[in-house]
């Protein structure tokens, strides 16, 4: 077993550069003053995990868009960017959908893709939230598989996908 520890402060702000430069993406100031104010070492942050967070909650942002800054404030510890991350993905994908994937996924403690649309596509909360403004033909009352491949493309790289009797299961 290998033991991933706290980055130091520079460190994480040169994977951070990297990750930028590579996406060719650019921060404010004043966001990258945030930025860079979670990565002073604390209790036991930053971690790998934890700068990966904040990175992914980078995405959203825009030039022009500092204001949220102060909303993103208690924003301490890996915990913390975890229910930022679920917060903007919600806002993307739709709250109930996602919550409920991500639910259903940890619950279960792993679920191949077709158990996972089999459980959104019973779920009437799930089905209202997602045929809004139009019903699908009775016959193929399913929730589109598109609608789950976006998250999973959101959220790849915090999912592990095994191969179980020759069925792929995700774990979250």
């Amino acid at each position: 077993m290998i033991e991933i520890t706290k980055l130091d402060e520079n460190l994480a702000s040169q994977v951070l550069d990297k990750w930028l430069e590579r996406d060719k993406r650019r921060l404010t100031q004043l966001q990258r003053e945030w930025l860079q104010s979670k990565l002073k070492p604390s209790w036991n942050e930053p971690t790998p995990l934890f700068l990966s967070l904040l990175y992914d909650i980078t995405l959203a942002w825009h030039s022009f868009g500092d204001a949220n800054l102060d909303t993103l404030s208690n924003i301490t510890c890996t915990r913390d960017a975890i229910e930022q991350l679920y917060n903007q993905l919600s806002m993307k994908h739709g709250e109930v959908l996602f919550r409920r994937a991500m639910t259903y996924l940890q619950h279960a403690g792993g679920l191949s893709e077709t158990e996972l649309l089999d459980m959104l596509s019973v779920d009437d909360e799930v089905l209202q939230s997602v045929f809004v403004h139009y019903l699908p033909p009775i016959e193929i009352f399913r929730l589109p598989n598109t609608l789950w491949i976006r998250i999973r493309n959101d959220m790849h790289k915090y999912m592990v996908e095994i191969e179980v009797d020759n069925m792929t299961i995700i774990y979250l």
